[in-house]
């Protein structure tokens, strides 16, 4: 199902969270199996054993350069952490970092706040030193565990801000307030899914760095049917010009 999707929305780059190396790397038909004709997969040597992704289209981009950081303190399997990779535009020669990220999960006790505004600080300052080197902006995308609009405090979410990243959802020239995450879909009888509920929290977002100075031109969520019963989180769409 999130084969489709981003088929349907002829993606250029994705990037993905809780790519489980053992439930959905591995499973019968690996999504990136699926994916691989049109897609290639970014920080090949080291993205088999993660739970980040990051897919660019081949005959769209080159892969110039790409890593992982996992987070130190609260991390959960290993699951939390930034996937980066520069990417080269093949017909532009224009270069772009991209990078996945995915923050710590519960809301028990202050030092869960805390370990987002750490993750935060953490992501901006790897993609910070890739920058240095590049001197190119960044899009960064995934889970923060943190928002406005979410049982979790805002502190991940604003620190990023406190850091210079500019929301996408707020500069966008088309925009739109819809949330991002609802109840998981559920399996019926004949195997197939329903769709989840609409979304009713805001904790995945788009970032651009402050030195990103082209246009946003649209920011969505996708809630239709295919999109909330192919996961528990709804697909963010950033259309931009690089």
């Amino acid at each position: 199902m999130i084969n489709a999707l981003i088929r349907r929305e002829d993606a250029d780059i994705c990037t993905m969270q809780e790519f489980n190396p053992v439930n959905v790397r591995g499973a019968s038909i690996p999504l990136q199996d699926l994916l691989d004709d049109t897609y290639a997969e970014a920080c090949k040597k080291l993205s088999p054993t993660t739970h980040l992704a990051v897919f660019y289209k081949r005959d769209r981009f080159d892969e110039v350069d790409s890593g992982l950081h996992l987070f130190e303190g609260k991390n959960d399997s290993n699951s939390k952490g930034v996937m980066w990779a520069v990417l080269k535009d093949k017909h532009t020669s224009e270069l772009i970092g991209v990078a996945s990220t995915h923050f710590w999960w519960e809301f028990k006790e202050e030092q869960d706040e805390i370990q987002r505004v750490q993750n935060a600080t953490d992501l901006y300052n790897v993609i910070s030193k890739v920058k240095e080197k590049y001197d190119i902006p960044f899009v960064i995308a995934g889970d923060l565990n943190s928002g406005i609009i979410a049982p979790q405090r805002a502190d991940g979410y604003e620190q990023m801000l406190r850091l210079g990243l500019k929301d996408v959802r707020h500069i966008a020239k088309v925009s739109t307030d819809t949330l991002t995450l609802h109840d998981y879909p559920t399996m019926q009888d004949d195997g197939t899914y329903a769709p989840g509920p609409m979304p009713n929290e805001i904790i995945d977002h788009a970032f651009v760095t402050a030195d990103y100075d082209k246009q946003i031109d649209k920011f969505s969520v996708l809630v239709d049917d295919d999109a909330r019963r192919s996961s528990d989180h709804c697909p963010l769409i950033v259309d931009y010009n690089i």
